[in-house]
């Protein structure tokens, strides 16, 4: 699981409330002494507010896992194409937003044993690492790893996870706080758009209806189960440094919160109504607004 730190973006804010109150007199030791113990004390409250906020949020190999498990078809269609990865490389936010959202794919070709193609989205998202600075990430030995593993599923999704976590370790002792948490905010969202895309696509002249909902039932409750997910990425998002793109994301990820809330999930369930959420109707509103968060990352 990923550990994302953003203490920086309030130390800056709070670096800069005490200088213009030192400028504005001059305090004496005990007051300087109060002043870094409070400093102290708020840089620890955000560390341990952002371990929460992070709890719930899956690795990038674990939705494809859970896919791949029950059973539905891999569809190549729903992987971002590798060939635009170079047009990301102009902003650092799109660089490492998409970084998460080829994690994810990688995950979910290599749990679905395509893993000659994984290996060269592998190889073909290092212009990325580069950008944003997590080249040690993607370094050549573990791309042999890759390589050597290629026969192995789940040693093909643990490297894969543990690139991710290598690169947001990288992040985090370089003070970039906000790239390790567009590389989150890609991952989640990749792996939520898949799980929509597949229910939404599933056939329906195959199995009867009823028959359908039971084979969809994992997948349903693996999208339901990401409201809480969904909120924790909110709420880092909106603790970042305000610009156009995390504006943007909070905007839309408070969107898909109230398709959720609308949901009414645990009112359901508690009064035995949870199978009216095996509709496809029903999930309509979150698919529609994941595949906008996703458009907007990738194009």
């Amino acid at each position: 699981m990923m550990r994302l730190n953003l203490k920086p973006t309030i130390s800056k804010i709070l670096s800069l409330l005490f200088i213009i109150s030192v400028s504005a007199c001059t305090p004496d030791k005990s007051s300087e002494e109060a002043a870094t113990e409070e400093f102290d004390q708020a840089e620890k409250q955000l560390k341990d507010q952002i371990e929460e906020i992070v709890y719930h949020i899956p690795p990038p190999a674990e939705i494809p896992y859970i896919l791949q498990a029950t059973g539905v078809e891999f569809n190549e269609g729903l992987i971002n194409d590798i060939g635009k990865a170079e047009t990301y490389r102009n902003d650092n936010n799109k660089a490492a937003l998409n970084l998460g959202i080829y994690a994810t794919d990688i995950g979910y070709l290599s749990n679905y044993e395509k893993a000659q193609k994984a290996l060269s989205y592998l190889t073909n998202v290092k212009p990325l690492a580069d950008q944003i600075g997590v080249t040690g990430a993607l370094e050549q030995q573990v791309v042999q790893r890759f390589e050597s593993n290629l026969s192995t599923k789940d040693s093909l999704t643990t490297i894969i996870n543990e690139v991710i976590e290598n690169a947001d370790e990288h992040l985090k002792d370089n003070d970039r706080n906000e790239a390790a948490a567009m590389m989150l905010a890609g991952t989640f969202t990749e792996g939520l758009y898949i799980a929509c895309s597949l229910v939404r696509d599933y056939p329906r002249d195959i199995l009867s209806e009823e028959n359908r909902k039971l084979i969809l039932i994992p997948l349903v409750t693996l999208i339901l189960e990401q409201e809480q997910p969904l909120a924790d990425l909110t709420k880092l998002l909106g603790s970042l440094e305000s610009n156009a793109t995390t504006t943007e994301l909070v905007g839309m990820t408070t969107d898909l919160a109230t398709k959720y809330s609308d949901l009414n999930i645990q009112e359901k369930i508690r009064n035995n109504e949870g199978v009216s959420l095996l509709e496809d109707e029903s999930l309509a509103g979150v698919t529609e607004q994941v595949i906008k968060i996703r458009d907007y990352i990738t194009n």
